[in-house]
């Protein structure tokens, strides 16, 4: 089995984190669900709150690949403490995401992709959007023991 810990254990980059593909324009087009752009070998270009990418019709394209950012993160021991002392960037206060401080200033981070994730709930929207998945049977609640 592979986990968020195993990204940075297994590469060059000091943090790592999960995405899955979008699964249509609700779910890219809210400002609460964070969006990622990969490069070919899976590290972050950069995290947004907007669509992206981004076409210049600035529409929703079902053709193109949305990745969606999962809020779990894993970190090389060693760049915490620089992490926790970098000052806020510009790219992270404009999109007010933490990891973009990180790319901002020159470091790598890893993205994991899984296909079967529940994304987290932080708004009435999406614990509606979960409850919406569950009576569907979209996503199905197992025991864990």
């Amino acid at each position: 089995m592979y986990t968020v810990a195993d990204i940075v254990a297994t590469s060059d980059a000091v943090m790592g984190t999960l995405a899955r593909p979008a699964t249509g324009e609700a779910d890219v087009m809210s400002v609460n669900n964070v969006k990622c752009v990969l490069d070919v070998h899976g590290y972050a270009l950069y995290f947004s709150r907007a669509l992206i990418p981004h076409n210049k019709k600035g529409v929703y394209d079902p053709n193109t690949k949305y990745m969606r950012k999962l809020g779990i993160y894993s970190y090389r021991s060693d760049f915490l403490p620089k992490f926790i002392s970098m000052p806020e960037s510009n790219l992270q206060t404009s999109e007010d995401l933490e990891q973009n401080k990180v790319i901002e200033a020159g470091y790598r981070i890893k993205v994991g992709i899984v296909h079967e994730a529940v994304h987290g709930v932080d708004t009435p929207e999406q614990l509606d959007d979960l409850n919406r998945m569950l009576a569907a049977g979209e996503i199905k609640m197992t025991n864990a023991s």
